[in-house]
């Protein structure tokens, strides 16, 4: 997974690693360093206020943590979202998960970016079929 913002770029290197680049003027990447920690198998990574989550596929979870002023990624904490969560997107104070199983999760968005309660939430399909990335717009 890949996550730009305004001065930093996340990048999923591997299956257990996140590198936090410097992004420039021009919007090249520099100055690559590995960041945060307890990932598994991450795919999806976005970012929200000072926060960013990550999608870990093995472990059934999304990890959430603090952007630092420098870019780096502490704190990181999981919570359990489905069986394999592929990507996630913040709207407002809701997460939308979507799960290599075929379904989609709604959760909250509570203190400290953590999310609260996840219910399927597949807007009548039965499934997606190995849903890979999800977007809201």
């Amino acid at each position: 997974g890949i996550a730009v913002g305004q001065s930093y770029a996340y990048v999923g290197v591997g299956a257990a690693a996140v590198d936090v680049c410097a992004v420039t003027g021009s919007g090249s990447l520099t100055g690559c360093v590995g960041t945060g920690s307890g990932f598994s198998a991450l795919n999806g990574i976005t970012l929200s206020g000072s926060y960013a989550y990550v999608a870990n596929q093995d472990h059934g979870t999304v990890s959430v943590g603090a952007v630092n002023i420098d870019g780096t990624l502490s704190g990181c904490a999981a919570s359990s979202v489905g069986v394999a969560p592929t990507d996630v997107v913040i709207q407002g104070s809701q997460a939308y998960v979507n799960d290599a199983t075929g379904n989609v999760y709604v959760c909250a968005v509570g203190a400290a970016g953590a999310l609260g309660p996840c219910i399927v939430s597949n807007g009548g399909v039965i499934s997606f079929n190995f849903g890979i990335q999800i977007a809201v717009h």
